[in-house]
């Protein structure tokens, strides 16, 4: 993880680092529909809906959300009864996380 000294923009903070993963996680294989995020949430923030797009959008990825609704979807989703049962946890990816699975993204 980091950033190389030479790389342009670079902060103090970035210095390079390995990092390892010691337990499994998953990542959704698509992103968060509109349809899920109303369904859990109650509400679709999105802007890219309706006449914008001269259509359905519910299969579109829910976008407009800040990083606290992404963590309270989580939650909620982590609280139906249904998936406390199955003994799931949703929550956002780690930096370390998102950046090892971006190379699977093609």
């Amino acid at each position: 993880m980091g950033s190389p000294a030479d790389d342009t923009g670079r902060s103090i903070k970035e210095t390079q680092h390995e990092v390892s993963i010691s337990r499994d996680y998953y990542l959704g294989a698509t992103e968060v529909t509109q349809a899920q995020y109303a369904k859990v949430m109650g509400k679709n923030p999105s802007y890219f809906q309706g006449e914008m797009i001269q259509g359905d959008s519910s299969n579109h990825p829910v976008e407009m959300i800040a990083w606290e609704d992404a963590v309270e979807f989580c939650r909620r989703l982590s609280e139906r009864p249904a998936e406390k049962a199955a003994g799931r946890v949703y929550r956002l990816p780690t930096e370390t996380e998102w950046g090892i699975c971006l190379p699977c993204r093609s």
